[in-house]
């Protein structure tokens, strides 16, 4: 069994309408849960040394496929398929995390903050009126983009979950 390398847990969004993100990172996978026991979805990841990175966050039936490529300053990913999916694009400067998730005109802007001291990865997905808290705890070795990743992910799951909703009644 691998040897973990860090521990994400955390919530984005409020108290009522937030999700919670739990996830085990070791050197090659990322296996955790976002939502709970009941309703959400697993995530399990797969990257190699080069930076590859591939798996699915879901189930086999309403999964979403992510695949990309990462470096210690940044990420970039594609969550869902060509029709449906959202590209993701990370960056890290010091100690913030910016980027985007989705296109130009619909979509999320990240503004992250990782402070190496702590362990805390805080910060807003979104905007102010509709956007979404981030507020994570990463132990030992944190990789703070993968974090902010299963966070970007917590924020495409609301959105599903949201449409959802909105198709069925």
């Amino acid at each position: 069994m691998a040897r973990a390398v860090s521990q994400v847990q955390g919530r984005v969004g409020g108290a009522y309408v937030g999700r919670d993100v739990r996830a085990t990172v070791t050197e090659r996978k990322v296996e955790g849960r976002i939502g709970g026991n009941v309703v959400g979805w697993d995530i399990n990841l797969a990257f190699d040394s080069a930076g590859h990175l591939s798996g699915r966050v879901g189930g086999r039936v309403f999964g979403r496929d992510v695949s990309g490529r990462f470096t210690h300053e940044w990420l970039e990913a594609r969550v869902g398929g060509n029709v449906f999916g959202v590209d993701v694009r990370l960056q890290l400067e010091g100690n913030r995390i910016t980027g985007r998730m989705g296109g130009r005109a619909i979509g999320n802007s990240f503004e992250l903050t990782y402070n190496e001291r702590t362990r805390e990865l805080t910060g807003r997905i979104g905007g102010k009126v509709d956007g979404k808290d981030v507020n994570f705890r990463l132990s030992r070795e944190g990789k703070p983009l993968l974090a902010a990743l299963l966070a970007g992910l917590a924020v495409y799951y609301m959105e599903v979950e949201a449409r959802s909703r909105s198709n069925s009644g």
